[in-house]
């Protein structure tokens, strides 16, 4: 790139935020620092992955001087500047010794090594209706590994610990999670009887009649799995696999065949991130959590 770059007197452009965080054996090289191609590189990088700073939104251009006087007029009718006292504190990053890069690599490496390991112990299902998430098909095509008592989780929620063995837990059978403390804003709701019935349930519930949230996962026991599968072919078969998965067992409360129960997750802290303040809730919470420890 940097030899068709000299030839014919272009530019290379480059993306270098994760110079710091290439994995072993291969390591990182800066393009700029390739022979000749200083005044033919546009280095862009930011300090938010390397300091964990990604709300100061700080980053930095590194080029030649009349490109870089062209950006910064630019830059300065775009964004007019990053806050200055976030400025001067980055210095004490960008100041720090080649150790803190070492023990930052060493870091993910051994994160990345945990995730990898776990993922070989994952069986992947493909789901062929790919613009329909948390739907009847994609529980369709795990059917032949629905053999024992079965945990189901929507991808986009976050839960604690306790959450997952509070529903692990409970002896009932089937048994989703909810939250009677949230009723008023939210993505799906129930409205239960004293008992944990679910009796009626709607995205679109009218808030007179619910009273609590779903969370985003179920258990179904082993017991009630025949019926569970049952129900899930016939809907299929109905060309209802379009629908979400929950709707399966939603079917069995309509006419009252079976009884759905809920557990309470009291309070706990969990979230559905359908927007960039429930992810930035997560982290305040997984930071608080550290904090205890």
């Amino acid at each position: 790139i940097g030899e068709l770059a000299l030839k014919y007197d272009a530019f290379v452009v480059t993306d270098e935020v994760y110079e710091h965080m290439v994995y072993a054996p291969r390591k990182h090289i800066c393009m700029a620092s390739l022979p000749g191609m200083f005044d033919h590189t546009i280095t862009c990088n930011s300090l938010s992955k390397t300091y964990s700073i990604t709300g100061w939104r700080l980053g930095y251009l590194i080029g030649p001087e009349e490109v870089i006087e062209g950006a910064k007029k630019v830059h300065d009718f775009l964004t007019v500047g990053a806050a200055a006292p976030l400025q001067e504190a980055a210095v004490t990053g960008l100041l720090f010794p080649q150790s803190y890069y070492d023990r930052l690599l060493e870091t993910y490496t051994k994160k990345r090594d945990y995730f990898l390991a776990g993922l070989d112990r994952i069986t992947y299902c493909y789901n062929p209706f790919y613009d329909i998430t948390n739907s009847i098909a994609s529980i369709w095509f795990a059917r032949q590994e629905m053999d024992d008592d079965l945990l189901v989780l929507n991808a986009d929620v976050f839960f604690s610990k306790e959450i997952l063995e509070q529903v692990m837990s409970d002896p009932r059978d089937p048994v989703m999670a909810i939250d009677y403390s949230r009723t008023v804003e939210g993505d799906y709701f129930f409205y239960t009887s004293l008992d944990g019935r679910i009796e009626k349930y709607g995205k679109g519930l009218p808030i007179e009649q619910r009273n609590c949230e779903y969370v985003g996962m179920a258990k179904i026991g082993k017991a009630f799995l025949p019926k569970f599968i049952t129900r899930m072919e016939e809907l299929v078969s109905h060309q209802k696999h379009s629908i979400w998965w929950e709707n399966i067992l939603y079917s069995f409360t309509d006419n009252k065949e079976e009884d759905i129960y809920t557990v309470d997750v009291g309070g706990r802290f969990w979230a559905e991130i359908d927007y960039f303040d429930d992810y930035a809730r997560i982290i305040d919470y997984v930071a608080k959590q550290k904090e205890t420890k």
